[in-house]
């Protein structure tokens, strides 16, 4: 199979798996980058050309490049080769090379129309240093005026096609085989070889050849075996154990590294683990989205911003709301403000990136797909968009939030297909945080009412009175030595409090400041929510 790919910016082949067969990628325009759960990754420029032997299976992404507006759409052709069935078992490799890399032959001479760039096996004396695609031959030719012929050597036994990219050719006994045309070749079409023409100035085509396998080829999605069973358990594996699967670049950077965890106010170091990791900042943005929500709102969705070092190694620094709305026939979320805030939030924080996306309920429901796949196409790139569940009517954090990571089957895969796999999930706690936390974890005091406070507060302030009276009389009496300071301090007070009170009594000076009454009312209310609110999070140790 062999696809003529040209795919812009946020669009691309997020992580999918692959077993059973090699893939060949030659970039005609601009730059793919790609990464895989074995932790190879790397950059495919244009000219160059990557060797990818799938083989026992392998989880990777390949997405377009485009940093700067003039950089070009990426444009390229990817081949599947089907492996022989002894090889279908082996461990995965790659093989990449740049354009200049690859070796070229010139069968009219350095300075002829004729150049053959040799991708996979050997013409004209040169050979491919390939060694991963299955004995198959790969010719990308270019024939540089219209007239220029070149004869191609091919077995007898082999399968042939070839691909025109672009300008007019004529091969064999075929003519104005035009742009984007496929052609086929039987035993009896090649006898011994190729006759290929350019009918056009820069004519360029690839010519792919390969001796059959005579073995059952069953292919479905990005799985290429030779059983129904064999394909059944290749998509076994890859939803049971990929989840499991860390790349081993990823382990060897991280294993040293350390960070503070918080489980029930305690505070611990270890080693980091694989998973989910919430600052506490991000889960009460979550929490107090849902507590503002409109009432006749069942759940509330937003996005996740944070870092990663890999594919299930995720931090969550903060979380931003996003409107959406759903019924029983369809869900739509506003990308128009989840782009302005993501932009808005990059401004601030230029270090950190979308990681994913939380929703409040207990569980997932019949349009996380959709949305999983919405939000991994908003450039989470490299790595599939994780998601979070935050149930609201459960608020221990161990039962309440439930982590996964969201992957699409195939290289093409419809918007509401999508398998989660759950991550675990922790609360990520720095030190400086713990006193804070400590402080909302504990129990609120009782909080009174306004006038039972302003009851407590005159209660209070009688009390420091008469213990100041005591110590004025123990200092009058001889009893204990005076202070200059504090009897400066009493004098100064007393004298601000004597005007006052010959304005009148105790009533006429409250009614004069009831205003401060109103504000302490307020300050009350305020208090009463805060402490609501506290009791809540309490409970998410």
């Amino acid at each position: 199979m062999l696809d003529h790919f040209k795919v812009g910016k946020g669009a691309g082949f997020p992580n999918h798996p692959h077993r059973g067969q090699a893939t060949v990628t030659m970039m005609l325009k601009g730059t793919f980058k790609h990464g895989d759960n074995q932790g190879h990754s790397g950059y495919i420029h244009e000219g160059g050309v990557q060797f990818m032997k799938a083989a026992s299976g392998l989880i990777h992404s390949e997405m377009p490049v485009q940093d700067k507006p003039t950089d070009p759409v990426p444009e390229g052709l990817q081949l599947w080769v089907d492996l022989p069935e002894g090889e279908k078992s082996a461990k995965p490799e790659y093989q990449e090379f740049s354009d200049e890399q690859l070796p070229r032959a010139y069968p009219q001479g350095n300075d002829g129309d004729v150049e053959i760039k040799v991708i996979s096996g050997e013409t004209n004396g040169v050979k491919s240093p390939v060694t991963v695609c299955a004995g198959c031959w790969y010719f990308d030719i270019s024939l540089k005026k219209k007239g220029a012929q070149v004869f191609q050597d091919i077995p007898s036994n082999w399968n042939t096609f070839s691909y025109i990219i672009s300008g007019n050719a004529k091969m064999g006994d075929k003519q104005g085989l035009k742009a984007h045309s496929t052609i086929t070749f039987t035993k009896q079409d090649e006898q011994n070889g190729l006759q290929i023409e350019a009918e056009e100035d820069n004519t360029r085509l690839v010519l792919i050849a390969g001796e059959p396998l005579n073995q059952k080829v069953i292919q479905y999605g990005p799985f290429v075996l030779s059983s129904e069973e064999d394909i059944y358990n290749a998509f076994e594996d890859y939803q049971l154990v990929c989840s499991l699967l860390l790349p081993s670049i990823q382990q060897i950077c991280q294993v040293h590294r350390e960070c503070i965890r918080w489980t029930n106010t305690n505070i611990f170091i270890r080693n980091r683990q694989r998973g989910i990791h919430v600052h506490p900042a991000a889960l009460f943005s979550i929490l107090d989205h849902f507590m503002r929500r409109p009432m006749q709102q069942e759940r509330v969705i937003g996005a996740l911003l944070g870092s990663r070092s890999s594919e299930s190694d995720v931090e969550v620094k903060s979380a931003f709301a996003v409107p959406h709305s759903e019924n029983d026939e369809q869900a739509t979320v506003d990308s128009e403000h989840l782009q302005s805030m993501l932009d808005l939030h990059l401004k601030v924080n230029p270090r950190e990136v979308l990681v994913g996306w939380y929703a409040t309920g207990s569980s997932l429901n019949a349009y996380s797909a959709l949305i999983q796949n919405f939000f991994t196409q908003q450039n989470t790139q490299p790595y599939n968009a994780v998601h979070l569940t935050v149930d609201t009517q459960n608020f221990n954090f161990k039962d309440a939030v439930k982590g996964y990571l969201g992957s699409s089957l195939g290289p093409l895969p419809k918007m509401d297909n999508c398998v989660f796999q759950s991550l675990p999930v922790d609360l990520l706690v720095r030190e400086q945080e713990k006193a804070s936390l400590d402080a909302l974890a504990a129990p609120p005091k009782q909080t009174l009412d306004d006038i039972p406070a302003l009851r407590a507060a005159l209660e209070k302030l009688s009390a420091q009175i008469d213990e100041v009276l005591a110590y004025v009389e123990k200092v009058v009496s001889g009893e204990v030595e005076g202070d200059a300071v504090v009897g400066k301090a009493l004098l100064s007070a007393v004298q601000s409090l004597s005007t006052r009170f010959e304005e009148g009594d105790l009533n006429k000076i409250l009614d004069a400041h009831i205003q401060d009454t109103k504000a302490v009312s307020y300050l009350a209310d305020l208090i009463r929510t805060q402490a609501d609110i506290a009791s809540r999070l309490s409970l998410l140790g």
